[in-house]
């Protein structure tokens, strides 16, 4: 795309930290595993794009600083940027998306073993904080009856649960020099175990850490520098081409399908859950779902790719673009798509995902007793169900696509697996682009079902018509076929003149925008019906012959026709039986696209082979694995070749991944003795009460009562074993019986509720 140089100094100002590695997923993969999840659990596609932009939301705060809009900027960065009205987002806001992100640091401390995420117990505090605070957030959207804020709450913590897998050492093996993860699948449970697949006791004898926890060795790691293909250095499996990304990938999808079913539990209100499924749409949902794309796109925060170019001064004259350079980013386009989301104030579903960003805040308390919810049920028979295809692309290449002049193009690929739509990154100024490293070929993967049937696709569909051979055979009359409901499309070929005495032409039929529509499958065929319109001049046209040819199969051939089409008698039809077979076979379609954000609609380049077609259609068995060309052309365009679109060229491979499922889980043992805490007054006077916990678990917080007096709060609890004083409001007066009860309220539940009182006479003054 051609950029005007003169803005590019006032856009690096005002963007001069605009794309920070976030310690995540890049935005496709959240959104992509989001919108499958949802899809699979009954939700429709407005749910599934709602919670996958409210998942980028999380993002998007935690980012406050380097966004204009966001009254955290600094004032020059603001008024570059052109930001003179900004949004002024509290602070605790982004303290409590800052917490959203798994791997975020919660201490230095290296005694708060709770809350240091190096250990296996620092993180298993954090999902029990996690599964406290979504279930909060759960029940204000119940109280509300919102189903808007019910689909702020899943994004939310879906963003928290799939960065678990993409920053910790989860998904790793053991036993590997330079690292050293749990190694779930050399222990034999199955190739994507969750957290929740794995027995609580398994967990607790392993190590599971997390990127840039304290005490830990390894770090988040950048793009373009040596953490990128280490696990020896950093933990980071957030974008294709990382290691072990597609394992993290498919380990996050199944964790999302178990939080999902958990949250309809924790929620007890099937009703709202239903009105979430079937959510409609709204004019802001458009312009909420293609903010999350395009700032993420031109921060290089989409799926790798790096960022653009941001000089730093290194103090002695030299300038740096930093580590996460890359073809990915624009800083010119970021302006503008991110001052056109902020043209108006916040939509719907910004104002829920405020109103729900501040339960995801809340820490867990030392002593605080872990949530009573039932656990996510583990993933095993989600997983033996579920196999994935994944489509990658190996190269794209504008042959004819791109700007004018000496202007590269800005390439990027567009794709449908199974009804899914996916968006690749944007390679900026790049008229061929093979993947060389640190890049990796964009990447797509669709979870399905094994077994699943499909109405069969419709890649192709061509008509074949011969005029007859006599005198005024010919017609320059218009001609159209029908094949079906919704399925009328027009004969005619541009610069062409069609339907002459003798002529015997193939016709190509465009499927493009029937495939963004959602398909052509062979059910919808009906019909084969051949219309002329009213008689012009020339009056009746000849029809000699006509065959329908779908997905290179002939349904309909008559060589014989020889019938004249005029009058009242303009129509031709053929029966033929209609095909409500399925098969495994699932529809795939690629559309390469030249990215014009600035100045207008991005251009849609054609590597599909055959005329008035651009995309390029499969139809795709899993199991199944080929790596294959689609090149543009306009093959059957007739004597003079029409204008089919720029042409371009796409290398891409197709294949199925299927993993192991996990073992079944153990059945629990009754405990015929729950370890619960036991509060205790151990001592007290006039002034002061001191209670111990000598029970074997953590208590909550509680009061403490002294007759007479205001009651004494302990609200952080007590940990096993630990004892605290507290002095309470002595009034003065002297003598009688002084009676203090541990957990008044009964607030806590203990394995003796019998010692909790402590009476004292006559105390001394």
């Amino acid at each position: 795309m051609r950029r005007p140089t003169l803005l590019i100094p006032a856009v690096l100002a005002a963007f001069a930290c605009a794309a920070p590695a976030a310690q995540a997923y890049d935005t496709q993969p959240h959104t992509d595993m989001t919108r499958d999840a949802l899809s699979a659990e009954g939700f429709n596609q407005n749910a599934g794009d709602i919670t996958a932009f409210t998942n980028w939301f999380a993002d998007f705060y935690s980012q406050a600083s380097h966004n204009p809009h966001s009254g955290h900027a600094d004032a020059l960065t603001r008024i570059i940027a052109g930001a003179v009205f900004t949004e002024n987002w509290p602070q605790r806001w982004l303290d409590a998306a800052e917490k959203t992100h798994f791997d975020s640091v919660k201490t230095q401390d290296p005694n708060a073993e709770q809350k240091v995420l190096s250990t296996t117990l620092g993180v298993e505090r954090e999902w029990e904080r996690l599964m406290r605070n979504t279930a909060a957030g759960l029940q204000q959207a119940r109280q509300r009856q919102d189903p808007h804020q019910l689909l702020a709450v899943m994004g939310t913590s879906l963003h928290t649960v799939q960065d678990f897998y993409a920053h910790s050492n989860w998904v790793e093996p053991a036993n590997t020099p330079g690292f050293d993860g749990p190694g779930w699948k050399q222990r034999g449970y199955g190739d994507f175990p969750t957290w929740f697949d794995v027995p609580k006791g398994e967990r607790d004898g392993s190590r599971i850490e997390m990127a840039n926890a304290p005490g830990g060795h390894r770090k988040h790691g950048g793009w373009k520098d040596d953490h990128n293909e280490s696990l020896a250095t950093s933990e980071n499996k957030d974008t294709p081409g990382r290691p072990m990304y597609e394992q993290a990938y498919i380990t996050s999808h199944f964790a999302s399908r178990q939080w999902v079913q958990a949250m309809k539990v924790w929620l007890g209100d099937d009703a709202l859950w239903t009105r979430a499924q079937r959510i409609g749409t709204t004019p802001a949902l458009g312009r909420d779902r293609n903010a999350a794309l395009e700032i993420s796109l031109y921060t290089g925060r989409w799926a790798g790719g790096g960022g653009p170019c941001v000089p730093t001064h290194d103090g002695g004259g030299a300038f740096s673009c930093g580590p996460i350079v890359g073809p990915a980013g624009s800083l010119i386009n970021l302006r503008q798509a991110i001052n056109s989301y902020f043209d108006q104030g916040p939509s719907v579903y910004r104002r829920a995902f405020q109103d729900t960003i501040e339960h995801f805040g809340r820490d867990f308390t030392p002593g605080e007793a872990a949530p009573n919810l039932p656990l996510p049920t583990p993933s095993r028979d989600v997983q033996a169900q579920t196999q994935f295809t994944k489509l990658q692309v190996t190269k794209q290449e504008g042959i004819d696509l791109g700007d004018p002049a000496s202007d590269d193009a800005d390439l990027f690929v567009r794709a449908g697996i199974a009804g899914q739509e996916y968006q690749s990154t944007v390679i900026h100024d790049h008229d061929s682009f093979s993947f060389p490293r640190p890049h990796h070929p964009h990447t797509f993967l669709k979870a399905v079902p094994v077994g699943a049937r499909f109405k069969q696709p419709v890649t192709d569909i061509r008509v074949r018509i011969k005029t007859g051979d006599v005198r005024y055979a010919g017609t320059n009359d218009d001609v159209t076929v029908v094949l079906g409901n919704g399925l009328r499309f027009s004969l005619e070929k541009s610069a062409y003149d069609d339907f002459e005495r003798g002529d015997n032409d193939t016709y190509a039929i465009p499927l493009d925008r029937l495939t963004l529509q959602g398909g052509v499958t062979l059910s919808d065929i009906t019909r084969f019906q051949i219309v002329k319109s009213r008689d012009g001049a020339g009056g009746g046209w000849r029809l000699g012959g006509a065959e329908l040819i779908v997905n290179g199969r002939t349904l309909v051939r008559n060589d014989a026709i020889n019938r004249w089409l005029e009058d009242d008698q303009r129509t031709f039809s053929a029966t033929f039986p209609r095909d409500h077979r399925t098969g495994a076979a699932m529809p795939v379609w690629m559309r390469l696209m030249e990215d014009d954000l600035v100045y207008g609609g991005d251009d849609a380049g054609d590597i599909n082979p055959v005329d008035r077609n651009t995309l390029a259609h499969r139809a795709y068995t899993p199991g199944t694995s080929f790596a294959t060309t689609a090149t543009g052309g306009d093959r059957l365009s007739g004597r003079l070749a029409m204008d089919n679109g720029e042409k371009g060229r796409i290398g891409y491979r197709l294949s199925t991944v299927r993993g192991t499922p996990p073992p079944a889980m153990p059945a629990p043992t009754p405990n015929p003795s729950p370890v619960k805490p036991d509060l205790v007054i151990t001592a007290m006077d006039t002034r002061e009460v001191t209670v111990t916990n000598q029970g074997d678990a953590l208590s909550g917080a509680f009061s403490v009562t002294v007759n007479g007096y205001t009651p004494v709060r302990f609200a952080a609890g007590l940990p096993v074993g630990a004892s605290e004083t507290k002095r309470f409001n002595f009034s003065g007066d002297c003598g009688g019986v002084y009676r203090a009860t541990a957990d008044a309220l009964n607030e806590v539940a203990e394995s003796n509720e019998a010692n909790n009182a402590r009476a004292t006479e006559n105390i001394v003054c």
